[in-house]
This record gives structure tokens, sequence and C-alpha cells, in this order.
């Protein structure tokens, strides 16, 4: 956007930027550098730069938090339970004729 002005002295020109930055852009801009921003691995949606197992999309909302943390409790039960199933050896089963 260009705003003028005028006056006895004449006339100025400038040109006016507006960002609007949403909530989750608000907060990466607080927590992270520019550099860390530019680093998906640190600054992404989905990375975990804390090591806590908590997106930086979920960090945000606190609320959510907590669902997100149940869910991902529960798979990593159930991948632990699914490589324990791998992890036992085949059974061996008779074959009558």
């Amino acid at each position: 956007m260009t705003i003028s002005a005028t006056n006895a002295g004449g006339t100025r020109n400038a040109t006016l930027g507006l960002g609007i930055a949403t909530p989750y852009a608000a907060w990466q801009s607080r927590v992270f550098t520019a550099n860390e921003l530019a680093n998906p691995a640190i600054g992404g949606d989905l990375a975990t730069p804390m090591d806590d197992g908590m997106p930086n999309l979920i960090t945000l909302h606190p609320g959510a938090s907590s669902h997100y943390l149940y869910a991902l409790s529960e798979w990593q039960k159930f991948l632990e339970r699914s490589s324990a199933r791998k992890a036992q050896p085949p059974r061996k089963t008779a074959c009558l004729k």
C-alpha cells in the first residue's frame, strides 16, 4: 500500500507493508530464530526439537496436547505389541492328510 502526505513542503510517498500472522506463526517467531525456522527439523510444523514426541504444531495448543499424548502412547503400545509378535518364532503346525 502506498501512502501519500502533502503539506507546504511538498508531497511524500511511502510504502506500507502489512503482515498478518496467525497465532501459530506468531508463536514460531517468538520461540525460534530465523535460522531455526528455516530448518524444518527444528522450526517445522511436525518437528520435535525438544525430543518430547510432541510436534511444534501441537505444542502451541495445550488443550490438544493431552489428547495427542494419549494417542501417541496408544500408538506406541500398538507398535511394541506388533514388534513383540514379529520377534516370536513361527508356530509349528501339523498338516493332517
